[in-house]
């Protein structure tokens, strides 16, 4: 029956059907019906057909099936990002996203659209992205429900737990969902209450979108204190001491856990720099519960007053981590410049160091500065780095490697857990010294990779589309510069940073170049890194808060060391092609969460300001208004164009500047204003002023 059933449904059907449409080919009436679902759902499970959303069906392989990862947009409708496959994204619609979540994994077909962007059809649900949801207890009729405090999930949860529970209305509470919604709405029993203020329900919603805890996996944790336990022991590879070499660490402030410690030594014909970087993989070995979980997690996270660790505490702070003083198993890069800073020699081995200082970059800039002193031999070295790291600086530069200087903000939590402030990060010549000793460290060991033809995780950064150097042109043009005409290269873009350097469009032009440029990303492929003008490059100097370097040591220790070779390349490729997928994905949600506590730190900063007046500098200008960065605070907030009251305002594109038709007032990028703020709203986390 079931064969026949099959011949008939494919000389029937060569789309996707309702059982319904089969009832009625086959004439079957009453109970046959139910006996016709469960022939349909055997065959399902022989692989046979396959079973879509409803009680829909297709023959297996007549539909093209694409594995997905839903990202939902707060205003209803998504994007079905494919997880195996190369290919683009795929719009999803808002009647497509009833009983979905953001995150979760879809099978989804491809549907094209004349002139428009590809969309996606969900076929089924493969698996949940998200498990537990932060949210308000509020009271609905005669139900409790969890309202989501994020937007992107629609549909609120019924509390299923309200017996003897220890929460109140108003709470906001973590829930765990143990039925999604379905055309309606969803089930979760309360987990947690979480105490503490906004900032705390902020951090706390952040990490359940992130499905991570600050708590390790108790199992992964045993694994750790074993491996504690142990302490800094030797393998089984030869290690050379370099102990008493004067490495040392050059970190921030606040800095726990120490990836790298650096030392240079002057030669007669050059510079000998030796970039000791933490053997993590010697205690953190693949297939463990401890690798799972760091794969996982795929990078560290770091949040204005806490890092939520790739690796448990007891690791990342403490055994791997380079503290002065201490006997540390490192993998080091040691290279050979001469005075002219060209590269003559690498090579990479296992070491034992013992760091000589905890240094900053404070201390660093202090002492190059001549202001302090931490010992003449350190000092010495220091003087010595800044003189190579200003022969690599010109290389770089000569190359065209863009430089964008755009500084980043720093969040300031008091010792009561406020918000005291938010500042511009400084930009000293400490991290250059530090950012281009790594950037060898990488560019050596990513080629040793390509000349020897070994696949493992490269860090690609991919030309700008035509698309994307197109707008650039456009608006470029606004502002009197015309982009050349031949083929777009680092240099080209470096000149562009340049010719608006310590102009009032400097940031904005920076902005907007960065938003030109393709994201980087983690790839098996050796695709080159078109920022650093380079055609090789991955990282590894940091594989205690990135998974990518820790399979790159794991690589350079099996095919440089122990001389093996790859058995089969293409089971090995798609083995790394996963491990790349998850990993940028994890790239990208944390980016997300520093930029979303960010705005929501700047959002409840301000909210006590309310009606307060701000001097402040116009940082860009569109057609529905101003923005405008303050002077005391590394803070942008937006001026409609309805709320400039005073005139009637035209927005002149090719000038990039606001005009009053009556008056001539000219409001123009740089231009120094004076604000009143009107509304710091934490929901949509935006700040609005009027200009006074």
């Amino acid at each position: 029956m079931k064969d026949n059933l099959l011949d008939i449904i494919k000389k029937r059907f060569n789309r996707p059907f309702h059982y319904k449409e089969l009832v009625k080919v086959l004439k079957i009436k009453g109970k046959d019906k139910i006996n016709l679902l469960n022939s349909l759902i055997k065959l399902v499970n022989r692989n046979e057909l396959v079973k879509l959303k409803g009680d829909y069906f297709a023959v297996k392989g007549s539909v093209k099936e694409i594995l997905c990862r839903v990202s939902c947009h707060r205003d209803g409708y998504g994007f079905a990002i494919p997880i195996e496959e190369r290919s683009e994204d795929l719009f999803l619609p808002p009647h497509q996203l009833v009983d979905i979540y953001d995150g979760d994994i879809v099978w989804v077909r491809k549907k094209e659209r004349k002139g428009k962007k590809s969309e996606g059809e969900i076929i089924r649900i493969e698996s949940r992205g998200v498990t537990k949801i932060v949210g308000r207890v509020e009271r609905y009729k005669n139900l409790l429900i969890v309202r989501p405090t994020d937007k992107r999930f629609f549909w609120p949860l019924i509390i299923k737990n309200k017996e003897n529970r220890s929460f109140s209305i108003g709470d906001y509470v973590v829930s765990k969902i143990i039925k999604y919604p379905i055309k309606g709405w969803g089930e979760a029993i309360i987990e947690e209450v979480i105490s503490g203020d906004s900032y705390e329900i902020e951090i706390k919603n952040l990490l359940v979108k992130l499905n991570i805890s600050e708590k390790y996996p108790e199992i992964a944790e045993k694994e750790a204190l074993i491996i504690a336990k142990k302490g800094t022991k030797k393998d089984s590879l030869e290690r050379k001491d370099l102990r008493k070499l004067n490495f040392v660490t050059i970190d921030g402030e606040r800095a726990k856990d120490f990836d790298d410690a650096v030392y240079l030594k002057k030669e007669k014909n050059g510079y000998r720099l030796y970039v000791a970087i933490a053997d993590v993989s010697n205690y953190v070995k693949k297939g463990t519960e401890l690798d799972k979980e760091a794969l996982y997690r795929g990078n560290s996270y770091y949040f204005p007053d806490r890092a939520v660790p790739m690796l448990p505490h007891i690791l990342s702070d403490n055994l791997c981590s380079l503290k002065p003083l201490e006997d540390k198993l490192t993998f080091v890069v040691e290279i050979f410049y001469d005075n002219y800073g060209i590269r003559k020699f690498y090579d990479f081995y296992l070491a034992i160091i013992k760091s000589k200082h905890r240094l900053t970059y404070e201390i660093v800039d202090e002492v190059l500065k001549g202001n302090i002193n931490v010992d003449n031999k350190t000092d010495d070295m220091l003087f010595k780095m800044r003189e190579l790291t200003g022969i690599l600086c010109g290389e770089r530069e000569e190359r065209g490697s863009i430089d964008f200087d755009l500084p980043e903000p720093e969040i300031i939590i008091g010792l009561n857990g406020k918000i005291e402030d938010i500042v511009k990060s400084k930009r000293l010549f400490s991290h250059r010294l530090i950012e281009e000793f790594m950037i060898s460290a990488n560019r050596a060991v990513a080629e040793w990779f390509i000349d020897r033809k070994i696949p493992s995780i490269f860090r690609v950064h991919e030309p700008p589309s035509a698309e994307k150097i197109n707008n650039l042109a456009v608006f470029l043009k606004h502002l009197g510069y015309s982009l050349p005409q031949k083929a777009v290269s680092t240099k080209i873009f470096r000149e562009i940073l340049d010719n608006f350097k310590n102009s009032p469009y400097e940031r904005l032009v920076n902005t907007i170049v960065l938003r030109s440029m393709m994201q980087a990303k983690y790839s098996p492929e050796p695709l080159g890194h078109f920022g650093l003008a380079i055609d090789a490059y991955l990282h590894f100097t940091s594989p205690i808060r990135r998974y990518s370097d820790l399979v790159v040591h794991r690589d350079l220790k099996n095919f440089h060391l122990l001389g093996k070779k790859p058995k089969n390349e293409e089971a090995r490729f798609e083995e790394l092609l996963k491990i790349c997928n998850e990993i940028n994905k994890r790239e990208r949600e944390a980016f997300d969460a520093e930029r979303e506590i960010y705005d929501f730190s700047a959002v409840t900063f301000m909210k006590d300001y309310e009606g307060d007046d701000f001097k402040g500098i116009i940082s860009n200008i569109t057609k529905n208004g101003i923005y405008v960065e303050l002077i005391d605070y590394f803070i942008e907030g937006f001026v409609p164009l309805e709320e400039m009251l005073d005139d009637y305002y035209i927005f002149e594109e090719e000038k990039l500047r606001m005009i009053g038709r009556r008056r001539k007032k000219i409001y123009t990028l740089g231009k120094e204003v004076v604000v009143k703020l009107v509304k710091a709203d934490i929901f949509t986390k935006k700040i609005y002023f009027v200009l006074i």
